[in-house]
């Protein structure tokens, strides 16, 4: 028994530790003036990974700054375990996970939050990690996952102050259904050699959205259907998504906005290669709403019937 946890302690103190990082400074100007723009930027990274048999801690910290304030902000922004049993990868912690299969733009991604003060970065750097059990399995050619996130956690707003601010960009002053269990689960696999990528995600909004009165918002509870493939002709590379959104209102107020609607969003992505490693790559990306039935409360704080002039997505694709 002695040798045995003398082999564990020898084995854990030398497991692979992986360190990465770095220091960045920059400076944005506006095009039109030349003006200095107040944005944040991550000043530094951290990555660190232990890994010890089929075990492994994954940390990426990172610190926000602002030229204008000279103030920083550390973030821890991702902490999880990972567990690789022989029939497949299972991730427990603080994460971003990722859906879909074109470039940048994902309207089937719907699992982490965007943080709206980086969407000029691609990928994850634009997201926002939340705390999630993830499983994956693969069968043959076909992968299928699982994702249960126990909180909902909304877009990260733009720093009040800053010149990415929105409005006033003030905060919702009352949120009644913000901590709430979402689930997702994905089919992966290889069809006439195309891949592609089926996508079921049962969650809320990102973004908040009037409830019924002034001081109530709330983020509507939906359902997204998405569908993700990749195929090959000659040297051209086709990558599609289509993501069907079904959502309604989530909450039952005295003066409650009452609603449900239907949309499209989609992303359409040819890729060429061409001489000295160029890539040429081109996107058609949109929205389609479907139907709306039911009242909504406008900016007046009266209710009307919901239309395709007064009704917000609140999840998929920002730049749709």
């Amino acid at each position: 028994m002695k040798k045995k946890l003398l082999l564990l302690i020898f084995s854990t103190l030398f497991g692979q530790i992986q360190y990465s990082g770095y220091i960045n400074t920059e400076i944005n100007f506006r095009n039109n003036s030349g003006d200095v723009l107040d944005l944040p930027y991550r000043l530094s990274q951290f990555n660190f990974s232990y890994t010890f048999a089929m075990i492994d801690i994954i940390s990426k910290s990172d610190i926000e700054f602002r030229n204008e304030t000279k103030k920083g902000l550390f973030t821890l922004k991702e902490f999880y375990i990972g567990l690789y049993p022989s029939f497949g990868e299972i991730r427990l912690g603080k994460q971003i996970n990722s859906w879909g299969l074109a470039d940048g733009n994902n309207p089937t991604d719907n699992l982490n939050p965007y943080d709206l003060n980086y969407m000029f970065l691609t990928g994850t750097d634009r997201k926002i990690a939340s705390l999630s059990l993830t499983f994956d399995t693969y069968v043959n050619d076909h992968k299928l996952g699982v994702v249960l996130i126990p909180n909902h956690e909304p877009n990260r707003s733009p720093i009040k102050n800053s010149d990415f601010e929105i409005g006033d960009n003030d905060p919702p002053p009352s949120i009644e259904n913000e901590d709430e269990f979402q689930w997702g689960l994905s089919l992966q696999s290889i069809l006439y050699e195309s891949d592609i990528m089926l996508t079921y995600f049962n969650g809320y909004d990102f973004s908040p959205s009037y409830a019924g009165n002034y001081n109530q918002f709330e983020y509507r509870k939906t359902q997204v259907f998405g569908l993700s493939t990749v195929s090959f002709l000659n040297d051209l590379t086709f990558r599609t998504e289509l993501a069907f959104f079904d959502t309604k209102t989530a909450l039952d107020l005295s003066t409650s906005a009452n609603y449900k609607a239907q949309y499209l969003q989609y992303v359409f992505q040819l890729e060429y290669p061409a001489p000295l490693d160029v890539t040429f790559t081109s996107q058609v990306i949109g929205n389609k709403l479907i139907s709306a039935d039911g009242t909504i409360m406008e900016n007046d704080h009266s209710l009307s019937e919901v239309s395709s002039n007064t009704f917000n997505m609140g999840l998929g694709t920002p730049y749709t």
